[in-house]
């Protein structure tokens, strides 16, 4: 089956094609550009390194779906079924991935520039190397998750739950993550340069060697964290936590 065969069979009122082979097909003749294929069952299809640019999958069942290096910009997936799905190195900039469960997905130097991930589960899925500079977390849990190397400069992590997150070496310079728990969070070498951490609960987190230049951390909790070789410089301590438990004035 090509896609073309598949679209048609669709438009007929066709919606199983699950284990479909569709692997790298990206031509604009015989892509799924922009393809309306919500509720369509897809499980277990190979799709690597197709094009899905703003194609509409919601409610599609992607359980065991292979997406790996597909082009998924703009797609929106909103109720999709998704487990075991992967996602490794998809282009996922300005996708619509509100509120699914991605808990344990493979989605390692991915590009999600921009994408909307408000209330959605990523915890201990693996998003190291990935690109997520403007993206919308709002809320999103990010239990254990790995987020080693990402770039996040100007992500909305606000509210996120970052929980023994691993965020060595990223970068979150002018992120949002105001009211963000960042307990037991792994930052060693994380760039938070000009980030917002007004309200952030960073108890027990790892700062060794990151860079808070000129960040907002009025009232964050910094009780118990390792701060050796982090760089404070010019950064708002007004009513912080210390490490030592005291209120900074």
């Amino acid at each position: 089956m090509n896609a073309n065969e598949l679209l048609s069979r669709y438009a007929a009122g066709e919606r199983d094609f699950r284990e479909v082979n569709l692997t790298g097909v990206t031509t604009i003749e015989s892509s799924l550009y922009q393809a309306n294929l919500s509720g369509a069952n897809l499980s277990e299809a190979n799709l690597s390194r197709c094009n899905l640019r703003f194609a509409n999958l919601m409610d599609a069942n992607l359980n065991g779906t292979i997406l790996n290096g597909a082009k998924l910009t703009g797609a929106t997936l909103k109720g999709a079924l998704i487990n075991s799905i992967k996602l490794s190195q998809a282009y996922l900039n300005r996708a619509d991935l509100t509120g699914l469960d991605l808990s344990g997905v493979d989605m390692s130097e991915a590009k999600l520039i921009g994408a909307i991930l408000r209330d959605t589960n990523l915890s201990q899925a693996d998003l190291s190397a990935a690109k997520l500079q403007g993206a919308n977390l709002d809320g999103a849990i990010l239990m254990d998750t790995d987020l080693s190397q990402s770039n996040l400069t100007g992500i909305n992590l606000s509210r996120a739950n970052l929980v023994g997150a691993d965020l060595r070496d990223a970068n979150l310079s002018e992120a949002i993550l105001s009211g963000a728990l960042l307990s037991f969070a792994k930052l060693r070498g994380a760039d938070m340069r000009a980030a917002n951490l007004s309200g952030a609960n960073l108890y027990r987190a790892d700062l060794y060697g990151a860079s808070f230049y000129a960040a907002q951390l009025t009232h964050a909790n910094l009780r118990g964290a390792l701060i050796l070789n982090a760089d404070f410089r010019e950064a708002i301590l007004t009513g912080t936590i210390m490490p030592d438990g005291k209120v900074n004035s």
